[in-house]
């Protein structure tokens, strides 16, 4: 194996670069490897090598054999692989309905998954007006403070968007944000009884973004669709009238994921 370059950083930064390193020597590897041979092939000294081995282990990126000394892959990067399928599969069937949303509404469309308490852009097709709003793939944002959030979140069962809203960071994006625990219910329970969220300029001042949920064959939330554009030309009567729209497209999408609209979805009530 060749050793990877040498980067210069710091902080919380360059431990995470090492920390992959090790876990890419792990996987280029095909077979178990011990501290010492980890050390030689990451070039990094055997204190470090076994630093970074404890923590990939404890959160099940690597693991031990107790009998060798020796690391290799863990089980969570399985996780991480079904993960990256699931969002690939996604990305496909949704794909239409984004180009949809563009040709309906002249805004940039997107596709986000939540993790965590954030959300994760996952697709976008960008407005083909001047001026529009521009992200990228793996951005991610404050699920609470946005509408792809809170659309994701008004069809969580209950308690499930309850712990993510209970351990929102109230930050004062703009002069827009809801910036209290119970503002930020009032809003997702808005969302639960009309079926799509607007983002007031509360994230992005000078932006306004409509969204909606998406559910799965078994009726669970995959994610959510939506639009965003500069205030100037969605005015909020405006995304109020095409909310619906905008939820009658995610239902399309949510139906060519196999989900039947008469069955009982999980979280809140449309």
């Amino acid at each position: 194996m060749n050793k990877p370059p040498k980067t210069r950083m710091g902080g919380g930064a360059r431990t995470l670069d090492r920390g992959l390193i090790v876990l890419e020597a792990l996987a280029s590897s095909g077979r178990k490897l011990g501290v010492t041979e980890l050390s030689e092939v990451c070039a990094f000294d055997k204190s470090t090598v076994y630093r970074l081995l404890t923590t990939l282990v404890r959160r099940g990126y690597a693991q031990h054999d107790p009998g060798t000394r020796q690391y290799s892959l863990g089980l969570k990067i399985l996780e991480l692989h079904d993960a990256l399928q699931d969002s690939l599969a996604l990305q496909d069937a949704v794909r239409p309905f984004l180009a949809k949303l563009v040709k309906e509404t002249g805004e940039t469309s997107h596709l986000a998954v939540l993790s965590g308490n954030e959300i994760v852009f996952v697709d976008w097709i960008n407005t083909e007006q001047v001026v529009g709003v521009r992200t990228q793939i793996g951005r991610r944002e404050p699920a609470p403070h946005t509408a792809l959030g809170r659309a994701i979140l008004a069809a969580l069962p209950v308690e499930e968007a309850e712990a993510i809203l209970s351990t929102a960071e109230l930050h004062p994006y703009t002069s827009r944000t809801v910036i209290t625990i119970e503002g930020l219910r009032n809003e997702v329970q808005l969302t639960r009884e009309q079926g799509y969220a607007i983002d007031n300029e509360e994230f992005i001042k000078g932006v306004r973004c409509v969204s909606a949920p998406l559910r799965d064959l078994a009726g669970k939330v995959v994610g959510a669709i939506g639009i965003s554009g500069p205030a100037t030309r969605m005015s909020l009567r405006w995304c109020r009238e095409i909310g619906e729209m905008v939820r009658g497209l995610a239902d399309s999408a949510s139906r060519a994921l196999g989900y039947k609209t008469s069955q009982t979805a999980h979280g809140g009530t449309r």
